[in-house]
């Protein structure tokens, strides 16, 4: 399931430079996951990505969503991306 905010706009070069990836524009998601996993271990897993159709996808960046210190696992996960595929 997911939820989110739709832009919509009749102006081409706005939604252009918001949605292609040569502008490098962050795209911010919280993942909630059904059990807490280590942050450090899944960050590196998205940011090496994986084979898709030929191509590599990868997170640009992925954080605990909600950090406390000393704290290393969690459900709830900020994945960055710079494009959307």
């Amino acid at each position: 399931d997911s939820r989110g905010l739709i832009l919509l706009s009749n102006d081409g070069g706005f939604i252009q430079k918001i949605t292609h990836p040569s502008f490098k524009i962050e795209k911010d998601y919280i993942v909630t996951l059904n059990k807490a996993v280590e942050v450090k271990s899944i960050a590196e897993e998205f940011t090496l990505g994986v084979r898709e159709g030929g191509e590599t996808l990868r997170a640009f960046k992925v954080q605990d969503a909600f950090p406390k210190p000393g704290k290393t696992q969690s459900n709830h996960l900020r994945v960055t991306l710079l494009e959307g595929k």
